[in-house]
């Protein structure tokens, strides 16, 4: 009796560990898909998105460095090619919202656009001709030197905030440090943590464009190194 019961015992702890290794091994390779869906995604979206900043970059610099009239007309193209991003972006940030608003609509126009997107329909807007209603405070001219170009660097920064979060670009780089923690790279991984995600105490604060410039390193020539330290 006592060896039939032990050898029940034996078989109820070795089904619970199967089970138990079997479900560790579902979830990681769930995990593993579920990364690897989002890595595709992403890299369709960072591919988009870097011709965005390209074509609102180049806006910016036509609306900073010319006259209002020629900085429209030498936008035109720009106009275009941003529009034409714009409906591409339409394909990974659909319209939201689509029983609520627009139901006359052909589908892909139905409900209200992607947030996302609303900063670059702006820059079109403002592109053609269309005054912003706003004028930014901007005393350091970090953005521009009239309503027009600081408009234009607003929504680009608002597009870049927005398109960061779709990406979850810094929790993106804890997995990778944190994976590479895993399998025993502790160095290569704290190195990584120090350049893409520093946490206080964790590493120095960047230095800042001063540093490089030589304005708070003094004779000292600038060097990558202080990011590692």
């Amino acid at each position: 009796m006592l060896q039939v019961l032990i050898g029940s015992g034996i078989a109820f702890i070795s089904a619970v560990c199967g089970w138990f290794i079997s479900h560790r091994w579902q979830q990681r390779n769930y995990r593993l898909a579920v990364d690897a869906d989002r890595g595709r995604l992403n890299q369709s979206v960072e591919k988009w998105a870097t011709e965005v900043v390209d074509v609102m970059n180049r806006m910016h610099a036509h609306f900073e460095h010319s006259s209002h009239q020629e900085a429209i007309e030498r936008s035109r193209e720009l106009v275009l090619s941003l529009s034409i991003l714009v409906d591409q972006g339409r394909l990974y940030f659909p319209n939201v919202m689509r029983g609520v608003y627009g139901e006359e609509k052909q589908q892909s126009r139905q409900g209200y656009r992607s947030a996302l997107l609303d900063p670059l329909v702006a820059a079109i807007e403002v592109s053609r001709g269309v005054q912003p209603e706003f004028d930014l405070p901007d005393t350091k001219k970090k953005y521009g030197s009239n309503r027009n170009s600081k408009a234009l660097r607003l929504y680009l920064n608002a597009f870049l905030s927005l398109v960061e979060r779709v990406l979850l670009v810094e929790v993106s780089h804890q997995k990778l440090v944190a994976r590479l923690t895993e399998v025993g790279d502790r160095e290569e991984a704290q190195q990584l943590e120090r350049l893409l995600c520093p946490e206080p105490g964790s590493g120095p604060v960047p230095p800042g464009h001063k540093y490089w410039l030589g304005q708070e390193s003094g004779p000292e020539i600038p060097n990558e190194s202080v990011i590692f330290k």
